[in-house]
This record gives C-alpha cells, structure tokens and sequence, in this order.
C-alpha cells in the first residue's frame, strides 16, 4: 500500500513543562484529595477515550485538527458522522463544537456544548463546553463556581500529568474568550501566548486577538500597526 500523502505542516509538538509550585496554587477544597503533578506533558498521544483507537484513527485525529485550520464547514459532516460512529470518542464532539464555533453557528454549538458538558462534566472538554456554553449564553457571572481553585488547567487538573494537545488548544481558546469578555485582558493574553507557544499558526489565534480587540477598544490603527509588524 503506497504512503498517503499529505499537505499539512510540520506536526506541532510540545515538551514537557513544569508544574507550578505550592504557592501558585489555589487551595483544593478539603474534600477533594488530589496528588498534583510536578510536570506536565502535552503531545498527541494523550487520548482519552473508552475504546482503543488504532493508528489509523489516531492519524486522523491529527489531519482533522489541520484541516479544521482551514475550512471548518468542509469538515461538519464529516464529524457528524464520526460522532454517531464513535458516541465514546469525546475528541470528535469536540472538534464538531469548535467547527460550529468557528463558522458562528451559534445554535448548534449550544446544543452540541450541552451534550458535552452533561456527558463529560469532569474533563477537559466538558469543562471547555460549560465555558462555551456560558459565552453563547452570555452567562458569565456564575461560570468561576465551575473553578473553584481558579482557572488554569493546571489548577483545574492539579493530578493530570499528560494532556492532548487538542485539549489544551481548545481549552486555552475558551478560557482566554472567557478573560477578554470579562475584562482581564492580561490573562486573556496570557491564554494566547500559550496558544502560541504550541502551534504559532493557530486559527484561534487570530479569533482570540479579535476578542482581545474587542474587548480592550483597540483602534483600528493599533491593528493595522500590528499586522505590519507580524510580516
């Protein structure tokens, strides 16, 4: 069988970082026992789900991240089915939220985000879906009950010591939305340096910057100033 070719980007990986130390983070609730981690790794490999993938299903998941860059809509259909197909592969929802998301959707990424959120509520993309949940809803007054020891996934996750690189994007993207809708404009930059640090070429964060814009009133000068300076 001849090798299958393909037109995306050198694959994007990320090495392990550290955990933040004691002081950094927020208090766990007394109830709660959790062994925090002392570093952390984010590749692709770390996928949960409740079936073993094969590996050409892996490759997949890697493709469809790249062309999601691209032309979401193309895509839609697709992740309909792949989510019928695999009800248990949580990362295909995902990718069917964001698709829906950056093509405005609106309706059908609430709906989606629901399912989701009542599905997985404990994981990182049912904590991303509450959080999109909440900015399609225009809800966010109650969304810090949802991270009670704050809002960085390391501080959401103390005990996770591997993610998917998917997880972190996605969950970056809609906690840095959350922080520029609220005003913490800092932060919300802070959540797209990290974007950044991972895969510079990222969609999200030009959707990211323009929320930050919107949010933060910069001039239409300050963004043409901005787009000279990246060439």
């Amino acid at each position: 069988m001849s090798e299958r070719k393909t037109s995306r980007r050198k694959k994007i990986e990320r090495p392990q970082v550290p955990f933040p130390n004691a002081n950094q983070i927020s208090p766990q609730e007394e109830k709660r026992v959790t062994y925090p981690t002392k570093t952390i790794s984010i590749h692709w490999d770390a996928l949960y789900a409740k079936r073993k993938l094969s590996d050409s299903q892996k490759e997949e998941i890697v493709e469809i991240y790249y062309e999601l860059q691209k032309k979401p809509s193309s895509l839609i259909e697709k992740l309909k089915q792949l989510v019928e197909e695999f009800p248990d592969v949580p990362i295909y929802q995902d990718y069917l939220l964001q698709a829906y998301l950056l093509e405005d959707k609106d309706q059908e990424a609430l709906e989606l985000a629901e399912r989701i959120g009542k599905k997985y509520p404990d994981s990182v993309f049912g904590k991303i879906a509450f959080v999109e949940l909440a900015l399609l809803r225009k809800d966010l007054d109650n969304l810090a009950n949802l991270f009670p020891n704050g809002f960085h996934y390391k501080e959401v996750f103390p005990e996770k010591g591997v993610f998917h690189i998917v997880e972190i994007l996605h969950y970056c993207f809609a906690i840095g939305k959350f922080m520029a809708r609220t005003g913490e404009i800092t932060e919300a930059n802070q959540y797209m340096d990290e974007i950044k640090s991972i895969d510079p070429d990222s969609i999200l964060i030009k959707k990211l910057q323009a929320e930050i814009d919107k949010s933060s009133g910069v001039k239409f000068y300050q963004k043409i100033l901005r787009k000279f300076k990246r060439k």
